[in-house]
């Protein structure tokens, strides 16, 4: 697994391909799209930051209710993240008049296989699965229900039409403005084969768990639609006879800048999960607060813990890091060598220097860090 600073730029950085994170400060959407109809996707979520700003300014991801208490979205969507670092909406076909008050996080867990998949910018994530526990049911939306293992499958050999739903940027919004779509946007995408995948896409990353897909124009002069960043953790929805089935979960993109005939995005396929994903108290991934104490000066020691930790069981990994400014002024974290422990004894050469440490904690059910700052009066700030 890679260095957590540089796993995280690399998240966070597009280079041909990445994942479909879409972080208030940069959020795509589905280019080329169209506007859903009002409650076409009832069980439609949006993860956001939390804040009193404009929704649009902070949502993130998308999600997919599939229980009274359970949202499937992206495994990559939640890594890194605790309870308190983000809350659910549902039922905005226009974020601007999400009326229901938004749901606290209980916990979350990911699929057992999730693994960030070895590439130059390191954006690609095998079984890219993760579900989110509400703090509260919710009453009046049907769930989603799943597709069969047998469906999808036939789908994907049939290159069978789907519809993708996601709120973000799209071809007409401003870059500069950042943020995400007021209106849910949704489009046609053809399914594919892993062996159709673009080549830019990883066959570890896709071949066990998931599928590609390509944009369906809505007529001959049309652009492609496609997916792009800000997508992540929405559904892909199969049509039968009994409704919309959700068969895929939006996970990475493959192509330049989300636009073009030969674009595609990655999928992970949620059916073979259906019955981990609903099992009955599930194990979540750890939670706790990281405090740091001790003053830093020179050859003293400061001591970073983790208080509340649950379970008691996850394993923790300390790191310790500096900052660096560049002649620009940029400023970036880089690790204290053979700091991997709880303590870091002060060294003249950090001295002046903001420090940071990092608590990694994992168990089956996931992986989250925990960051606090060292002031220097020797007070950690989270």
């Amino acid at each position: 697994m890679a260095h957590p600073e540089l796993r995280r730029a690399g998240i966070l950085v597009s280079v041909s391909a990445a994942l479909l994170t879409g972080f208030a400060s940069g959020a795509s959407a589905i280019s080329h799209g169209t506007n859903a109809p009002s409650g076409a996707a009832p069980w439609m979520a949006t993860l956001a930051f939390p804040g009193t700003g404009p929704l649009a300014e902070r949502g993130y991801c998308g999600g997919t209710l599939i229980a009274p208490d359970r949202v499937l979205t992206a495994g990559h969507c939640v890594m890194d993240k605790s309870p308190t670092d983000f809350e659910v909406h549902l039922g905005a076909d226009q974020l601007s008049q999400a009326g229901e008050a938004p749901h606290r996080v209980r916990g979350w867990f990911w699929h057992p296989g999730w693994r960030e998949i070895d590439t130059d910018d390191e954006s690609f994530a095998a079984h890219d699965l993760a579900v989110v526990v509400l703090d509260r049911p919710v009453l009046n939306v049907r769930p989603a229900r799943f597709a069969t293992p047998a469906e999808v499958a036939a789908a994907v050999t049939r290159g069978a039409t789907g519809q993708v739903y996601g709120h973000g940027r799209t071809e007409r919004t401003d870059p500069a403005k950042g943020g995400e779509t007021d209106r849910l946007q949704q489009a046609a995408m053809k399914l594919l084969p892993p062996a159709q995948c673009a080549p830019d896409i990883p066959q570890d990353s896709v071949g066990s768990s998931g599928f590609c897909v390509t944009g369906v124009p809505a007529g001959p002069a049309d652009p492609a639609p496609s997916v792009c960043a800000g997508d992540s953790g929405g559904p892909l929805m199969l049509s039968t006879a009994e409704g919309p089935e959700l068969a895929g979960v939006l996970s990475a993109e493959s192509g330049n800048e989300c636009d073009g005939a030969v674009h595609q995005g990655e999928l992970m396929n949620p059916s073979d999960w259906r019955a981990e994903a609903l099992r009955p108290h599930p194990a979540l991934a750890p939670t706790g607060t990281l405090r740091i104490t001790g003053t830093p000066t020179a050859g003293q020691r400061l001591d970073a813990t983790v208080d509340g930790l649950a379970p008691r069981t996850a394993a923790v990994r300390y790191d310790w890091y500096q900052e660096k400014v560049t002649d620009s002024g940029f400023q970036y974290f880089v690790a204290v060598e053979g700091a991997a422990t709880p303590s870091l004894t002060v060294s003249p050469d950090l001295l002046g220097k903001q420090l940071k440490c990092v608590a990694t904690l994992t168990t089956p059910a996931g992986e989250v860090r925990l960051e606090a700052l060292v002031s220097q009066a020797g007070e950690s700030q989270h």
